[in-house]
């Protein structure tokens, strides 16, 4: 696999944090930086808007949504799109109150970035695994927040796709369970090379369906901001990177605004991340995907303010603990990331490989290769890595010496 690889480079532009906004007289706001989105009135679409492309899960498996009680569907409200929730369905989203989501700010915002559309546009449907079953219920959205800076412009930025998150109110509680946001002692539960998982409806295969619409899940693994920026060019400071770069699982199109959570002690998950933008036309392959950061600064502590004032509910979580085991696959992929980085500081490496590990100890043993070219000849190094996870960190060593070999 080649290291560097070129396309389309997206410029992430620094943003400020969004600082509060003073709230004038019978002005509706909802909480310091967060702006209440009134779209125009009407009965009926608005002119110039588009439903965002459908993004999907690739690989994986089904789900009942009894083990992500959290997931659900953001849809076009009927009276605004004809057919079942499944055909209206556009985004999916994470319930983190009983009546509160947190989406992608491209769900509901124009090619432009802004936000004209009425709530009344969207619903949301929760507690239910097939879409277009009569199960769980489909609630309306009363209102939709996003983040402004402290001139009041809105800080989501459809270029860089820096802040791409909105929450919504929904006009009734919703089924299922609420999934809190990863909080700052839970910061290990996500450090790269930490399992994640991401679950919606959609694609077994790639951008063009089919798209069943069964809740599926997929496990991905967090990676270095430089496996996206490969692809991406440089990610926002509220991005982060994940996928499988060994495998084929993960989202396509970044099945916007749906949840990657990781677990901690007592069986419960974290919420880490929305999914944000992956790369057009190459679903179900090694390249990776880009989430929003929601459980880091700046984002955190905002998104925690704006649910307290809208909801009255601490939606950031605390004392969990990450596993400290992995699966061959996610050792492997530690393996990858060890090489990648290596291969990066080594000017002549043009490709590298991991191989499936071996259990070794409490950890594992794998074997890593890199390809290189020096002058005119080709070279190829290998390399045994041990990769270990603790409570605390995730562990990537090199063992022994790298053994090279030159052919012309």
């Amino acid at each position: 696999m080649k290291v560097c690889v070129g396309g389309a480079i997206l410029l992430a532009l620094a943003l400020a944090s969004p600082g509060v906004v003073p709230a004038a007289a019978g002005d509706r706001r909802a909480a310091p930086a967060v702006h209440l989105a009134e779209g125009p009135g009407g009965s009926g679409p608005i002119a110039g808007l588009r439903a965002p492309e459908r993004r999907r899960i690739i690989g994986g498996g089904p789900i009942p949504v009894g083990e992500a009680p959290w997931q659900v569907a953001v849809d076009i409200a009927p009276g605004w799109a004809d057919g079942n929730a499944h055909r209206r369905q556009i985004c999916g989203g994470s319930l983190v109150a009983p009546a509160l989501v947190i989406t992608a700010a491209h769900c509901v915002a124009d090619e432009r970035g802004r936000f004209r559309s009425p709530a009344e546009r969207f619903s949301v449907v929760s507690g239910r695994t097939v879409l277009s079953s009569g199960s769980g219920v489909e609630t309306g959205v009363s209102e939709y927040y996003y983040f402004v800076d402290g001139s009041d412009r809105p800080v989501y930025n459809p270029r860089s796709s820096a802040w791409d998150v909105v929450l919504l109110e929904l006009s009734g509680p919703a089924a299922g369970t609420p999934i809190k946001l990863a909080g700052p002692s839970e910061v290990d539960a996500w450090e790269v090379g930490r399992a994640a998982q991401v679950s919606g409806w959609g694609s077994t295969k790639g951008p063009k369906g089919p798209y069943p619409d069964g809740l599926r899940a997929a496990s991905v693994v967090v990676l270095p901001d430089s496996q996206c920026s490969d692809y991406f060019g440089r990610l926002a400071r509220t991005s982060f990177c994940a996928g499988t770069a060994l495998g084929t699982e993960g989202t396509c199109f970044g099945h916007s605004g749906g949840p990657i959570a990781v677990p901690v002690s007592g069986g419960e998950m974290r919420l880490v991340g929305d999914t944000s933008y992956g790369t057009a036309g190459r679903c179900g392959t090694y390249i990776p995907s880009a989430y929003g950061k929601l459980a880091a600064e700046p984002m955190r502590s905002s998104l925690q303010a704006a649910a307290l004032e809208i909801a009255g509910t601490d939606i950031v979580g605390s004392g969990g603990v990450p596993p400290a085991s992995m699966t061959p696959a996610q050792a492997r992929e530690n393996a990858w990331i060890y090489v990648i980085d290596d291969c990066r500081r080594w000017r002549p490496c043009r490709a590298v490989t991991a191989r499936p590990c071996r259990r070794a100890g409490g950890g594992y043993r794998c074997k890593v290769i890199e390809y290189a070219r020096k002058r005119r000849s080709r070279i190829r190094c290998g390399r045994r890595v041990s990769v270990s996870a603790s409570s605390t960190a995730v562990v990537r060593r090199g063992i022994g010496k790298w053994r090279c070999r030159r052919s012309r």
